[in-house]
């Protein structure tokens, strides 16, 4: 893993996935040009052997960028659907936040309307107290 590795943690963006066993906490690595490099499962628990099956959707993602791996929905794995889900929507959410998170307040042509209507703002109220005196 490199220092251009962004870890999400789902812990931190969906505390609330829960499978059989309670929370299912992944970390999402996204490499530095910003697709998924991996998807690791953390401790959770799980019934191992659900858990074996259900950890084949971890590489679903890899390749992808967040904004596409959020359209993906991969199968559940037969006998292991609730483990299954689980991990889809911990990604799922972790990735719609980040996403969320990494997109601006405003556009930058927006700025330039509010700069805009600032400086006519100000113009106005300059030209409207001159007059007055």
């Amino acid at each position: 893993m490199s220092q251009d590795t962004i870890i999400l943690s789902s812990s931190h963006y969906a505390p609330e996935v829960q499978g059989n066993g309670g929370p299912v906490p992944l970390q999402i690595h996204l490499s530095k040009t910003g697709v998924i490099d991996s998807i690791i499962a953390l401790p959770n628990n799980e019934d191992a052997a659900y858990w074996q099956q259900a950890s084949n959707l971890l590489h679903a993602w890899d390749g992808m960028t967040p904004e596409q791996a959020i359209r993906v929905q991969p199968d559940a794995v037969t006998g292991a659907t609730i483990s299954s889900r689980a991990i889809t929507e911990g990604v799922h959410k972790t990735l719609e936040a980040y996403v969320k998170e990494q997109q601006p307040l405003l556009p930058p042509a927006a700025w330039w309307g509010l700069g805009t209507l600032i400086v006519l703002a100000a113009a106005a109220a300059i030209w409207y107290f001159r007059k007055k005196k």
